[in-house]
């Protein structure tokens, strides 16, 4: 249970950090996306922004380049320049779906079961930052 509470604790601190970055204007509410494929059709602009900023928080990736492809620089520096958002051409975005979709199975099938309703895995449950999971255990508790 103490587990679960950390996990829930970083997730809810990360969503904070998130939420405080630069704010980014609403689109009409009738967008549809194109090309999403584990995210709900009808998921709104601002939604859509808060998901991929918690995904981008958890690998600590500064940029949607990561996943999408980037079709041209942008002349300001900090600014993602123009990005081809319902591309597939990047292997990363493919990876970000299954895990996407693994987190989602874990936490129905398994995490539901065990924990408190409140309780999830997310990214950063594993990723904490980094763009490769760790792959190594933590040292024993000292006795």
């Amino acid at each position: 249970m103490h587990k679960s509470l950390v996990v829930l604790v970083l997730f809810v601190m990360s969503c904070v950090a998130v939420r405080q970055q630069n704010p980014v204007p609403a689109k009409s509410p009738q967008k549809r996306f194109k090309n999403l494929k584990v995210l709900p059709p009808d998921i709104s602009h601002d939604d859509l922004v808060v998901t991929m900023r918690a995904w981008t928080a958890s690998l600590g990736v500064s940029s949607c380049d990561h996943c999408h492809l980037r079709i041209a620089a942008s002349p300001r520096p900090g600014v993602d320049g123009k990005i081809d958002f319902v591309s597939d051409a990047k292997r990363e975005k493919a990876v970000a779906r299954l895990m996407f979709k693994m987190t989602r199975l874990a936490n129905a099938d398994y995490i539901s079961r065990v924990a408190q309703p409140s309780a999830s895995i997310t990214c950063y449950t594993c990723h904490q930052g980094r763009i490769e999971p760790m792959s190594t255990l933590p040292p024993a508790p000292q006795k």
